[in-house]
C-alpha cells in the first residue's frame, strides 16, 4: 500500500465525490452484434432457453471483429458457448455487470462430474493464435445441481481481457470459476474487476505459457481454493480473498506474484494457511487474518511467514550486483482515470465523413473530418478496417477513440499535439500487421487500453500514460512516467527503452531475443511479473541492462528454447559494470524462475518513531523508521539520556528496526530526552540527523516484546499441559497457545503471561492483531484478579475479542470464587484492534479500539466482581480457545499502561527536530502524522464522500498513527486544525 499527501488551502466544507459506472451501449450502426435484435431475436427474460441462438451469433462472428453484445436480462442457456471456428477476434460484452447474466440451467445435461469438467463458455483452444477475445460487463450463474461446471474457459492470445465480470455458484458447487488449465498457450492477458463466488476453485491455471495478469481480484467461499496456480507466471495486485480454504496454492513449477491484498480466513481457516508455495512466490503488501500462517512455504528455503501483515516476501532471494536494499522500489501505483462514456449524439464516425472501411480505400480524409467534427468521442466501426496514411491531428475537445473493434490498416499516425487538462483514451482498437503510430507531444495524459499494433512513440514532452492489456512490438519513452498493465512485447530488439522516466509495469511477456528493458540516464523501472518466451537464437545481450538508474525486479520466469539468456542483469554505476548470469545450460527448453533483482540507492534517512519502556525499571526499546545497521545499534555510546540517567548496553531486536537498552537512573513517571548520534542504516548510507532527541515518560508498565525472551515482570501460566511452550515471542509479538474448555467454566482455564506489579487502580490496554482458531469463541485479552494462577482468590475480570463473535467482558460476580458466571458480549471482530480495562476504586469499565490513538469506545457498563481485587493483584495477556483437542493461538502487541500519577508511555513528545508544520508520512499502511503545536488542536479524518471516519484530539506535540489499511484502499481527507490555523492533507492510498 502506498500513500501519497498533497497539502491543500484551507477548504470551507468537504463535498461528496462519486463515480458511478455508466451502463454499456453503442450507437445504431456501429457494428455491433445485438444478441436480442434481428436475425438473432434471443429472448432475455430468463424463461427460454437461447443456447442455439448464442451459439449461432458465435459462429457467424468468427474472427470478424466484432462485439456480440447482450442487453440487460437473463439468458438462459443449457450447453457450452463456444467462440466460432478460428476462435479469435470475438467479444461478449454486456450492458452491465448487476443487470446482463447469463445463467445456466440447474440440473444441466453434462454438467455433473467435477473430474469432467464442462464450460459455461469456451473461448479457444491451442495453440497460441486465439487473438482479441474478451469477455466484458457481464454475470454468470452456473446454477445449482451442476457441480462439475466452470464458468469461463478462458483464452486469449498476445492481447485480450475479461473486466466487470461476477461468476457465480447458485449453490457453491462445481469445478471453477475461470478455467485456464483446459489447454496450453494461454495468455498473456489482463483479467481485472472479476468476482468469483463458490467453486472448487475460483482460478484454475495449469498451462505453462504465456502469463497471467489479474488486478482486483475477490474470491469467496471456494471448496478447494481461492487460487490454483500449476506453471503459470501468474501477476495478482489488489487479490481479495474470504475462504476457509487457502487463498491461494502455488504449485510446482509456478511463478506468483502477489501485490496488495486482503486474505480473510473464515470459520475453519483456523488450521490451515492463506498462502501455500512450493515453488516461486513474490507478496507484498498483503494482509492475513484468521489462518494459522500467512504463507506455508514449501519451496526452495522454506521460510514461513507467521506475521498476518505481509510486508514484503520473497520465496528465493533478491540478487544484487551492487550495494542495494534487498527489497523491491515499491513505487507509487496510480489507476488509470475514469473516463465518463459520452451520450450517442457525442460520437462519430469516419463513415458518417465517406470512409468505406474496405482495408484498401484510403480513408484518411474521412478519419480527419470525424475528429474535426466537435464531437468528444470518435468510434470506429466493428467489422470494418479503416486504412490511412499522413498524420492525422487529434483536436484537444476529443476525449474518446474507440474502435468497436474495428481495425486500423496501413501507414498513417494519430497526433496528440493540443493540451488537455482532461484525459483521453484509445481502446478495443487493432492495428496488428500495420504500421499506425500514435504520436503523443504533449503533457496530456493517455489511456492505452485493449489495443494491440498501435505503436506509441514519444513526440517530446510526453505526459503520463497508462498501458492496460496492450500488444507492441517495442518502447521508447523517455522522461515520463508510464504505468502498464499487462504488455506484449515481440521483436528480437530491446523490448522498453526507459530514459530518464519513471516506469511501473504489473504483468509483461515478451517474445525472442533481445534486452527486455533497459533503464538508463537516471530512470527508474519496477517490474512486478514477467514471463519471457525466449525463443530466436543467440541471447547476446542482457535480459535487463540498468545504467546509472533504479530498478527492481520481482516474478521473473523465463522459457527458452536452443539458447538460453546467460546475462540476466547488467548494470553500472558510475564507470563501473557489473552481471548477474544464470546456470542454465545451452539446449534448454525448460521453465526456470529466478526470484527478484534490486539495483537502485536508497537515499531515505531513517527517522525514529517511538520510544517504548518494556516493563521494567532499567529497559526500553527505540523504534526507527527502516531498518538500521546493528554495529551501529550496539554502542551505547550512540545514545545519550538527560536527568542523570544513562545507557549501559544497547542491542538491536531481530530486524533491526528498533534498539534495546539497558539504562540506569530511570524514576517513573519522570520526563527524560533522549539524543542519538552515529546511527546509520542498514546499507550504511544513510544517517540518522546528528543529535536527533524524543521525549518520553518512563513508566515501568509496558513491553512492546520486541525482544525475544520475556521481559523480568512477567510469568508464564498454562493449564493445558503445553508446559513452557504456551507462549512464544517472536517477529516483535506475543503468541499465546491454548487448547481449553475457558474463562467461564468450572476451572477458567486460559494460557498467558501474569505480572503482579499492579497497586490499586490502573488503566491497561493491549493491541490483539489476530487469533488463530479452531473455534469462533476462540478469545484473547486482558484479565485480572487476586491470583491468576489460584482462581478460588477471587477478583476476578477479563475482557478481550473473539475470532469472529466481537468482543466479550466476564467476570466473577456470584456464586464460586474463580469463576467468571457474568458475561456481556457485542461489537463485531475486526484485527487488528485495542482492548483497554480501567480500575477505579471497586469497579472495571472495558474499552475498545480499532486504533488506540483514536476515542475509545466503552464497552457495557463498569463492573464489579464479587470480591474486589486486592491492592496487589495480578494482571495477564490471555488467550483462550475454548476447545480441548486443538491448539488456538492469539498474537498480542504494544501492551502499555499506568497507575494513578504515572503517565503512558503513549505521550511522547517530538524533539527539536519538529517544525511548526505538521509532517506527513506513511508506514505498513498507517498514516504518521507529527502535530508540533503545543495549543489544543483536532485532527480529523473524512473520506472522499466527505464521511467522518476519525476525529483526535491533542494538546502537545505527538506522533499520531492513523491505519488507513483498515479503511481500505482510496482517496482520504485528513484535517489539522488549532484554533484558526488550518491544514488539509489529500492522501491516496493503493
Amino acid at each position: 500500500m502506498r500513500l501519497t499527501t498533497v497539502l491543500l488551502a484551507a477548504l470551507p466544507a468537504l463535498c461528496a465525490i462519486c463515480t458511478v459506472r455508466a451502463d454499456i451501449s453503442y450507437p445504431a450502426g456501429s457494428g455491433v452484434v445485438n444478441i436480442t435484435k434481428h436475425p438473432y431475436s434471443a429472448d432475455n427474460s430468463g424463461s427460454r432457453d437461447v443456447t442455439s441462438i448464442i451459439q449461432r451469433a458465435l459462429d457467424e462472428n468468427t474472427d470478424a471483429n466484432r462485439i456480440i453484445y447482450f442487453p440487460a436480462g437473463t439468458y438462459l442457456v443449457s450447453n457450452t458457448l463456444k467462440w466460432g471456428e478460428e476462435q479469435k477476434r470475438t467479444t461478449i460484452e454486456g450492458q452491465t455487470k448487476a443487470k446482463t447474466v447469463i445463467r445456466l440451467k440447474d440440473n444441466a445435461d453434462g454438467y455433473q462430474d467435477v473430474h469432467n469438467r464442462k464450460a459455461m463458455i469456451w473461448t479457444g483452444d491451442a495453440p497460441a493464435q486465439r487473438f482479441r477475445n474478451s469477455i466484458r460487463n457481464i454475470t454468470l450463474n452456473s446454477g445449482r445441481g451442476n457441480s462439475g461446471a466452470c464458468g469461463i474457459q478462458y483464452n486469449t492470445s498476445n492481447q485480450g481481457h475479461m473486466m466487470q465480470v461476477n461468476i457465480v455458484s447458485g449453490d457453491l458447487q462445481g469445478h471453477s470459476g475461470i478455467d485456464m488449465g483446459f489447454t496450453a498457450e494461454i495468455g498473456p492477458c489482463l483479467i481485472r474487476d472479476v468476482y468469483i463466488k463458490g467453486f472448487n476453485y475460483g482460478v484454475y491455471t495449469i498451462a505453462p505459457m504465456n502469463g497471467q495478469t489479474f488486478e482486483n481480484l475477490t474470491v469467496e467461499h471456494q471448496q478447494v481454493a481461492g487460487v490454483y496456480n500449476l506453471h503459470q507466471p501468474l501477476t495478482i495486485r489488489g487479490f481479495t480473498s474470504r475462504n476457509s480454504v487457502p487463498a491461494l496454492v502455488n504449485d510446482i513449477p509456478a511463478t506468483t506474484t502477489i501485490v496488495d491484498g486482503e486474505l480473510i480466513g473464515l470459520p475453519g481457516a483456523g488450521d490451515r494457511n492463506a498462502l501455500w508455495n512450493k515453488s516461486s512466490m513474490f507478496v507484498r503488501d498483503v494482509r492475513t487474518s484468521g489462518y494459522y500462517l500467512s504463507i506455508r512455504d514449501d519451496g526452495e528455503l522454506k521460510k514461513n511467514h507467521v506475521d498476518p501483515y505481509i510486508d514484503e516476501y520473497i520465496s528465493t532471494s533478491i540478487a544484487s550486483r551492487f550495494l542495494s536494499p534487498q527489497r523491491t522500489l515499491n513505487l507509487t501505483i496510480e489507476d488509470a482515470p475514469e473516463i465518463p462514456r459520452d451520450p450517442h449524439n457525442q460520437w462519430v464516425s469516419p463513415m458518417a465523413y465517406g470512409a468505406v472501411g474496405d482495408g484498401s480505400t484510403d480513408d484518411t480524409k474521412a478519419i480527419q473530418a470525424a475528429f474535426n467534427a466537435g464531437k468528444s468521442t470518435v468510434y470506429f466501426n466493428g467489422g470494418k478496417v479503416f486504412k490511412f496514411g499522413g498524420t492525422v491531428t487529434v483536436p484537444a475537445s476529443i476525449r474518446r477513440v474507440i474502435g468497436v473493434e474495428g481495425r486500423l490498416a496501413g501507414s498513417g499516425a494519430f497526433e496528440l499535439a493540443q493540451h488537455s487538462s482532461q484525459p483521453i483514451i484509445f481502446h478495443q482498437l487493432d492495428a496488428i500487421y500495420s504500421s499506425v503510430e500514435l504520436i503523443h507531444s504533449t503533457q496530456r495524459t493517455l489511456i492505452i487500453r485493449g489495443v494491440t499494433g498501435l505503436q506509441y512513440v514519444n513526440g517530446g514532452n510526453a505526459g503520463t500514460v497508462f498501458m492496460e492489456d496492450y500488444g507492441i512490438n517495442e518502447l521508447r519513452l523517455s522522461r515520463q512516467t508510464v504505468y502498464m498493465r499487462q504488455i506484449n512485447c515481440e521483436s528480437n530488439q530491446t523490448k522498453i527503452v526507459n530514459d530518464g522516466g519513471t516506469v511501473w509495469i504489473l504483468g509483461m511477456k515478451t517474445e525472442r531475443e533481445g534486452t527486455l528493458v533497459e533503464t538508463r540516464n537516471g530512470g527508474t523501472t519496477e517490474i512486478l511479473g514477467c514471463f519471457s518466451y525466449a525463443t530466436g537464437g543467440a541471447k547476446t545481450t542482457p535480459m535487463y541492462r540498468v545504467d546509472k538508474s533504479s530498478f527492481s525486479l520481482a516474478g521473473q520466469s523465463v522459457v527458452s528454447t536452443s539458447v538460453p539468456w546467460k546475462l540476466l542483469v547488467e548494470e553500472t554505476r558510475g564507470s563501473l559494470t557489473r552481471s548477474l548470469e544464470s546456470k542454465a545450460a545451452s539446449g534448454d527448453t525448460v521453465q526456470v524462475s529466478f526470484g527478484g533483482y534490486a539495483g537502485y540507492q536508497d537515499t531515505v534517512k531513517p527517522q525514529v518513531l517511538r520510544i517504548t519502556s518494556l516493563g521494567s525499571a532499567n529497559r526500553m526499546s527505540v523504534h526507527f523508521s527502516k531498518p538500521l545497521d546493528p554495529a551501529s545499534l550496539q554502542y551505547p555510546s550512540s545514545f545519550a539520556l538527560s536527568n542523570g540517567a544513562s545507557v549501559d548496553s544497547a542491542w538491536p531486536n531481530h530486524d533491526f528496526t528498533a534498539a534495546i537498552l539497558r539504562t540506569t537512573g530511570l524514576s517513573e513517571g519522570v520526563s527524560y530526552t533522549l539524543t542519538m548520534n552515529a546511527l546509520r542504516d542498514l546499507l550504511k548510507i544513510n544517517t540518522l540527523a546528528p543529535s536527533t532527541s524524543m521525549q518520553f515518560r518512563h513508566t515501568r508498565i509496558g513491553d512492546d516484546f520486541a525482544v525475544n525472551e520475556l521481559d523480568s515482570g512477567w510469568r508464564a501460566h498454562n493449564t493445558n499441559g503445553a508446559g513452557s511452550n504456551s507462549y512464544r515471542l517472536r517477529y516483535g509479538y506475543l503468541e499465546l497457545y491454548s487448547r481449553h474448555k475457558g474463562i467461564n467454566d468450572t476451572a477458567s482455564e486460559f494460557a498467558g503471561v501474569i505480572r503482579n506489579d499492579l497497586r490499586g487502580d490502573f488503566d491497561v490496554r493491549v493491541e490483539v492483531l489476530d487469533i488463530r482458531n479452531t473455534d469462533t469463541r476462540a478469545v484473547g485479552g486482558i484479565i485480572a484478579g487476586n491470583r491468576l494462577d489460584s482462581y478460588g482468590a477471587g477478583g476476578m475480570v477479563a475482557f478481550g475479542v473473539t475470532a469472529s463473535n466481537g468482543y466479550v467482558l466476564q467476570w466473577d460476580a456470584r456464586g464460586a470464587k474463580g469463576i467468571l458466571e457474568n458475561t456481556a458480549a457485542g461489537g463485531t471482530t475486526k484485527f487488528p484492534c485495542w482492548l483497554r480495562l480501567k480500575r477505579t476504586g471497586m469497579s472495571y469499565q472495558a474499552y475498545y479500539s480499532d486504533d488506540d490513538t483514536a476515542s475509545w469506545n466503552a464497552f457495557k457498563s463498569p463492573v464489579t466482581p464479587q470480591d474486589i481485587m486486592s491492592a496487589e493483584g495480578d494482571l495477564a495477556l490471555f488467550s483462550s480457545n475454548y476447545n480441548t483437542f486443538n491448539t488456538g493461538c492469539a498474537k498480542l502487541d504494544n501492551f502499555s499502561g499506568h497507575m494513578p500519577g504515572v503517565t503512558t508511555v503513549a505521550d511522547q513528545t517530538a524533539g527539536p527536530a519538529a517544525t511548526s508544520e505538521p509532517a506527513v508520512n506513511m508506514s505498513r499502511g498507517s498514516m504518521l502524522i507529527s502535530v508540533p503545536w503545543k495549543a489544543p488542536y483536532t485532527i480529523t479524518l473524512y473520506s472522499l464522500s466527505g464521511r467522518m471516519l476519525t476525529a483526535l484530539q491533542g494538546s502537545k506535540p505527538r506522533l499520531w498513527s492513523i491505519p488507513l489499511h483498515r479503511y481500505g484502499n482510496g482517496i482520504y481527507l485528513a484535517r489539522i486544525q488549532a484554533g484558526a490555523h488550518t491544514r488539509v492533507y489529500r492522501m491516496v492510498m493503493r
